[in-house]
């Protein structure tokens, strides 16, 4: 029994440590339990809490994205009153300099910027563009949790573009060009000057009369055999003390090109003797008096006059039909007026006024810059209503941007030739060679291709809706104005005056022989000159002409033929008729705004001293009159008479950072301000081939050009449509093989070989835009190649020109008229082109 009753103690022992073993076991479960349900409660909680606060964070982060879609959009309309001059204000650079021989940007002073843009989104329903904020405000229930939602933008941080140069300066932005040359243009260096006047285009053109020693033809209408007697000096040499020093000549017309004269000659009344030995009179003995000369002949073998007579209309409807000499009043009243109204429309935007009389000093403002754009966005939620807990979320978003320059190249000159290392970084040189600041040859020997520009648009006056009064004076006005010429050099150049060739008979300059009252006369040809037209005039027979000879003295000709066609011997001499530089374009009518050049320019222009003995008697039929010729090259300044290109010797060197293109920037500035970078061609050749709509370039199958698109190393381009307001530049050569056209008239192109220059293959006979180049265009030879805007170079060699012409587009070279003024002009709004980066450079959560 005994036994029996251990095992059952033994038993009730085990069991009861089972017990305990179960209940730990419970208790441990219970505890696992509990702790399983407290942290899903937890973390229930602190779900809903995190879902609170993403849901604010949301709304926060739909407002930015918002915001930079409305500022992208808005960016670069300039109907728009807030975005659009935000980015456009003006600031000093602190440094004062463009430039830095690090290359590194230079900061712009804010304090004075405007303040942050606030885009109101407490309206319901929200305004334009921001209108999926009110869908997420009523799914966080309304604005009765939603009870802050404020969004701005500001500009934290902005620097000017600099040039690796520490002396580099940009005309027009950084310092004061040189002011304009010339009365009339003089307007342009100073906001609110007057347009000063030079006349009536047709009255200046009206002042100059060609002086021909000879009369020209009987007129056109005259009848065959008319007659027309004058009187003209002779040179009756030894026998001056029997001979009158007068003589009588009869014209008569026997055709339309040909004259018959007739030279009589009477002894002094004290020797009768004498009175028939040099007398030819026609009445009594016709076959003896009859020398035929056609005094046309010379000039009509070099210029083409077809059936008009020889006279100024015919030259002037030759080279500029008479139905384009309106009478326009040179004074740029329109522009003028047209500049007060791009005036007008943003200074109260960008408070202009408070810039407007300090443009340049010590710290220049600029429009230009790149910087951080920050978006602010503040919200605060109440997710469980009013008296519940408050979520505050407050997001910056940081991105770049960039306010580029999409002015053309000095947009007031037809013609600019810098001829300047002060525009060059270490280490660049101008292409092709040359000393900067040296003379430039412009005489082209043995070469017939010619230069010309037409600093009048398209070569009309008719065009010229710009000056005078009236026409389209808006602050976008189209209106034309003549452009200017500067040729910058620190020594003296020379240019030969022009009167033709057989292969361009419509292109002639007459720069020398014009004259204006009161000044010394150029005469047309070497024959005898009119006593009745030259009263007291004593210079007889000494003749002003184009250069014909390279050699400023040639001798009297040993051979002196008897005749008066000995004269035509002077042709003889003729070396030089070539390569002409035409800067005042056909005719040399084409004036520029100032009437003058700027150029350290003298032409030379032969003169002719012909001395002209007419012999002969009654008993002898035959005319033994002798000729002597002897001839020089002068130098005159060139221009117009009274207008010279320059008024001292220190005129337009190229030392001076202020006769510089303006608006032009360096290479690296071009770089760095680029909307557009390409590391290649082939990366450029890509995004032209692609739509707008998809990021690219293609808009229709034109180029669009808008902003500024850089594109390093060499860049060839066939025939291109353009439009839009931008710049190409290159770093390198432009090859260009075929036309670059507009696609339409509100197009503004600027084509730019930085540290290159274009080279151009027969296949390109046309550039509409504004060219900048570093060297000289390389013309393919006997391509006659037109450029539809205006031409800037830095290095200038006539033998590789060619034949080109350069047709001033004055409403093509500008973006709106305002911003040609060089002192305010760096103010307009229009012309900067605004684009942010493509990612953000901050976006994160402030912490509270």
């Amino acid at each position: 029994m005994k036994s029996k009753k251990c095992s059952l103690q033994h038993w009730n022992h085990r069991l009861g440590s089972a017990y305990i073993v179960v209940i730990g076991v419970i208790s441990i479960l219970v505890i696992i339990l509990l702790a399983y349900f407290r942290s899903n409660i937890s973390r229930q909680f602190s779900t809903r809490f995190a879902s609170n606060e993403k849901r604010a964070e949301a709304l926060a982060e739909a407002a930015v994205d918002l915001a930079l879609r409305n500022i992208k959009d808005k960016m670069n309309d300039a109907n728009d009153p807030n975005i659009f001059p935000y980015f456009r204000f003006p600031a000093p650079i602190s440094t004062g300099k463009l430039a830095n021989s690090t290359g590194q940007n230079n900061p712009l002073n804010l304090t004075g910027y405007l303040a942050s843009i606030p885009f109101d989104l407490s309206s319901s329903p929200q305004p334009p563009g921001f209108e999926p904020i009110q869908s997420l405000i009523d799914e966080l229930g309304g604005p009765t949790n939603v009870t802050k939602l404020s969004l701005e933008c500001a500009v934290i941080q902005a620097e000017a573009f600099a040039s690796r140069q520490g002396s580099y300066e940009v005309p027009g932005i950084s310092v004061p060009p040189t002011p304009a040359q010339g009365d009339p243009a003089k307007f342009l260096d100073k906001f609110g000057d007057t347009a000063m006047s030079g006349g009536i285009s047709q009255s200046l053109m009206g002042l100059f009369t060609f002086s021909f020693n000879l009369p020209s033809p009987c007129p056109i209408d005259t009848p065959v055999g008319a007659m027309s007697p004058h009187t003209i000096d002779v040179d009756p040499g030894f026998w001056s003390f029997l001979v009158s020093i007068s003589a009588k000549v009869e014209l008569t017309k026997l055709s339309d090109a040909v004259l018959q004269c007739e030279i009589f000659v009477k002894v002094k009344e004290d020797f009768p003797f004498w009175a028939t030995v040099y007398t030819f009179n026609p009445s009594t003995d016709p076959t003896k008096a009859h020398i035929e000369v056609d005094f046309e002949e010379i000039f009509r073998s070099y210029v083409n006059l077809g059936t008009l007579p020889l006279t100024l209309k015919s030259i002037l409807d030759k080279g500029m039909p008479q139905s384009t000499t309106t009478t326009v009043s040179w004074n740029a009243g329109t522009l003028k007026s047209a500049i007060d109204s791009g005036y007008d429309r943003f200074k109260g935007l960008l408070q202009l006024d408070s810039f407007k009389s300090a443009p340049f000093g010590a710290n220049p403002p600029v429009i230009e810059k790149g910087g951080i754009l920050r978006i602010r966005a503040e919200v605060e939620f109440l997710p469980n209503g009013p008296g519940g807990p408050k979520l505050f979320r407050t997001l910056l978003a940081d991105r770049e941007f960039k306010v580029s320059d999409v002015q053309p190249v000095a947009p007031e000159y037809s013609f600019f030739v810098a001829n300047s290392d002060k525009i060059l970084e270490p280490g660049e040189s101008i292409p092709l060679g040359g000393t900067p600041g040296a003379p430039i040859d412009w005489i082209l020997e043995g070469g017939t291709a010619t230069m010309t520009l037409h600093n009048v648009p398209g070569g009309e006056y008719k065009n010229c809706d710009g000056m005078g009064s009236g026409g389209d004076s808006g602050p976008d006005s189209k209106c034309q104005v003549p452009g200017m010429v500067r040729i910058n050099a620190n020594s003296k150049m020379f240019v030969n005056t022009f009167l033709g060739t057989f292969d361009e008979p419509e292109i002639t300059e007459y720069n020398a022989m014009a004259e204006r009252p009161g000044l010394k006369p150029f005469n047309l040809l070497p024959v005898f000159q009119w006593r009745d037209k030259m009263a007291d005039d004593p210079r007889g027979h000494e003749i002003d002409f184009p250069v014909l000879c390279q050699s400023d003295n040639v001798s009297d000709p040993t051979d002196r033929p008897p005749g008066v066609k000995g004269l035509k011997t002077l042709i003889s001499l003729v070396d030089a008729i070539c390569a002409p530089c035409l800067f005042f374009g056909k005719g040399h009518f084409e004036y520029p705004l100032g009437l003058r050049a700027e150029a350290p320019l003298d032409m030379k222009y032969g003169n002719v001293f012909a001395t002209v003995n007419p012999k002969g008697n009654a008993d002898d039929p035959k005319d033994r009159t002798e000729v002597w010729v002897k001839y020089k090259n002068l130098p005159s300044p060139y221009g117009l008479p009274g207008q010279p290109a320059y008024l001292s010797s220190g005129d337009w060197k190229s030392t001076d950072p202020r006769n510089m293109p303006p608006n032009l920037y360096s290479t690296l500035q071009y770089a760095k301000k680029a909307s557009h970078f390409y590391t290649d061609q082939s990366e450029f050749d890509t995004d032209c081939g692609k739509p707008v709509a998809d990021g690219g370039r293609n808009d229709g199958g034109a180029y669009d050009c808008t902003g500024v698109t850089y594109v390093a190393g060499d860049l060839s381009l066939g025939s291109l449509s353009v439009k839009g307001k931008g710049i190409l530049v290159c770093s390198g050569n432009i090859t260009l093989s075929g036309n670059i056209t507009r696609a339409d008239t509100d197009t503004v192109f600027s084509l730019i070989a930085r540290r290159g220059t274009l080279l151009i293959n027969s296949g390109c006979n046309k550039i509409e835009a504004a060219v900048f180049t570093s060297g000289c265009i390389q013309n393919a030879a006997g391509n006659a190649l037109k450029i539809d805007g205006n031409l800037v170079m830095n290095g200038c060699n006539r033998d590789m020109l060619n034949s080109i012409e350069v047709f001033y587009n004055s409403a093509a070279c500008r973006v709106t008229p305002l911003s040609v003024m060089r002192d305010v002009g760096k103010f307009e709004p229009k012309r900067y082109f605004v684009s942010v980066g493509k990612h953000w450079i901050r976006f994160e959560y402030e912490k509270r």
